[in-house]
C-alpha cells in the first residue's frame, strides 16, 4: 500500500503494532495507548513521504527471497526533511548514517541495516 501511495501514517497507524520497538496503541484486551514516539514517527513519516523523501520497493537477495526494503532519498533534500528523517532515525534507534533498511517481521530491535515490524495479528470475526 505504501508503494502506491497510500499514507504512511495511515497504513502504519493501522498495521503494525510496533516499529523496533516503539509500541502502538493496541485494541485488544488491556488496550494500551500508542507511545508517543510512535505517534510521532508516523507523524514525519507522513511529511517525509509527502517531499519524496521516503520509499519502498521489493528486492530479491541471495536467496532468491523477495525483501521489502524502505529507503530514505539524500538528494535535493531541504535541511526541514533531512531533520524529520534523523528525528525518526533517533526515535527508532536507527544508525545516522543508514539510509536503506531491510524490513523484518520481529518485536525485538532491529540489527544494522534492518527496521524491525511487528504487524497486527488478524482477529477471527
Amino acid at each position: 500500500m505504501l508503494q502506491s501511495g497510500y499514507a504512511a501514517d495511515f497504513v502504519l497507524g493501522l498495521t503494525a503494532e510496533s516499529l523496533n520497538g516503539v509500541r502502538n496503541r493496541s485494541a485488544s484486551a488491556g488496550a494500551t495507548e500508542a507511545e508517543p514516539e510512535f505517534v510521532r514517527v508516523l507523524q514525519l513519516m507522513r511529511e517525509a513521504q509527502l517531499a519524496g523523501a521516503v520509499g519502498l520497493r521489493l528486492q530479491d537477495n541471495k536467496e532468491k527471497d523477495t525483501t521489502a526494503v524502505m529507503f530514505f532519498r539524500r538528494e535535493n533534500l531541504s535541511p526541514e526533511i533531512m531533520d524529520k528523517l534523523a528525528e525518526i532515525r533517533r526515535l527508532l534507534k536507527i544508525p545516522e548514517d543508514q539510509h536503506q533498511f531491510k524490513l523484518i517481521y520481529s518485536s525485538a530491535v532491529g540489527r544494522d541495516g534492518e527496521l524491525s515490524v511487528t504487524k497486527r495479528k488478524r482477529k477471527a470475526c
